[in-house]
C-alpha cells in the first residue's frame, strides 16, 4: 500500500470524464484543456522524481450533483489523468468526489504498512478498463464472500490493489 501524495493545489479547471468521442468533439476538447492544466500543475513535481510516484485527484462536484449517481464514475476521471501522467510511472493513484473544490497532488510514492488486513479479496480476469471487470467485482461483493457486512446506501471506502499476476495467475484485487 502506498501514502497518498502531500502537497494539493486547487484545481482552476473543472475535472473532467474520459472522452471516446471523436477527435474535435466538444468533450474531447473541454478533456484536452483538462489534461493540459493537469500537466501545468502537478508536472513539474512529477518530473522532479526520478521514481514511481502517486497522485492523488480530489473531484468537486456542485452540492447539487450527487456523489454517487449520475455517471461521475472516480475511475472515468482518473484514467485520462494516469495516461496524461505516464501509468508505467504511477505506483498508486488516489481519488476521490466531494462537494466542493477539486485538487491535485503528486510525488514519490511512499509505502506504508498495511493497516488492517483485507477484508475481501478476488481474483479477476481482463481489463479494468471494461464494463465486464467492474461487474465481475460487483458479483463477488454481492456474494459477501467474506463476511463484509451489507452496507446501506450513500459513500463508501474501497480500496483497490491491482498486483501483478504471478506466473499461472491472474490479477488480484483486494479491498481493506
Amino acid at each position: 500500500m502506498y501514502a497518498p501524495p502531500a502537497g494539493a493545489v486547487r484545481l482552476d479547471t473543472e475535472p473532467q470524464l474520459a472522452s471516446w468521442d471523436r477527435a474535435g468533439h466538444p468533450s474531447q476538447i473541454r478533456l484536452a484543456g483538462f489534461l493540459d492544466h493537469v500537466t501545468t500543475v502537478v508536472g513539474p513535481i512529477i518530473t522532479a522524481h526520478d521514481h514511481q510516484i502517486a497522485v492523488e485527484l480530489v473531484v468537486g462536484l456542485p452540492a447539487d450533483v450527487p456523489l454517487t449517481a449520475e455517471g461521475h464514475d472516480l475511475d472515468n476521471y482518473l484514467f485520462p489523468v494516469a495516461q496524461r501522467l505516464g501509468p508505467g510511472r504511477i505506483a498508486a493513484m488516489f481519488g476521490r468526489k466531494v462537494h466542493g473544490p477539486s485538487t491535485l497532488a503528486g510525488g514519490p510514492a511512499t509505502t506504508i504498512a498495511q493497516a488492517t488486513a483485507p477484508q475481501f479479496s478476488a481474483r479477476i480476469s481482463g481489463s479494468y478498463e471494461r464494463p465486464g471487470w467492474k461487474e465481475q467485482l460487483r458479483g463477488r461483493l454481492a456474494l459477501r464472500q467474506a463476511g463484509i457486512p451489507r452496507l446501506g446506501r450513500g459513500p463508501v471506502r474501497m480500496d483497490i490493489a491491482i498486483t501483478p499476476a504471478l506466473p499461472g495467475t491472474r490479477r488480484t484485487c483486494g479491498n481493506r
